[in-house]
């Protein structure tokens, strides 16, 4: 039987991300994240999921080369408060991972 390569093959994973403040853990409306796209988050603080290119799930079934999971960088902005960049969020092939994200207001004078 021969082999499959599966180099050039991509599954998807979803990430979900969930903005609060850093002071008192209250969500943070109307922030936008930044991945290869721009998302933002609703009254909850919250995005919509979000689904991205992971590596194939057989990746991760048996130790090998090949890295089982995708990174991806995330800039994070909102009014009032300071921006947050998160490298290397991990998303796995057929997986939802929720991002939490904590943000602290600017200094005002």
């Amino acid at each position: 039987m021969p082999e499959i390569q599966t180099n050039n093959l991509v599954d998807h994973g979803q990430l979900k991300i969930q903005v609060t403040s850093g002071q008192r853990s209250v969500p943070i409306p109307n922030a936008t994240i930044e991945i290869s796209y721009t998302v933002s988050t609703d009254e909850n603080g919250q995005t919509p999921v979000v689904d991205l290119p992971a590596p194939p799930v057989e990746y991760s079934m048996s130790p090998s080369e090949n890295q089982p999971y995708s990174e991806y960088n995330l800039k994070i902005h909102s009014d009032e408060y300071k921006p947050v960049t998160i490298s290397g969020a991990q998303i796995l092939s057929g997986v939802e991972g929720l991002q939490p994200v904590s943000m602290i207001p600017e200094e005002t004078h």
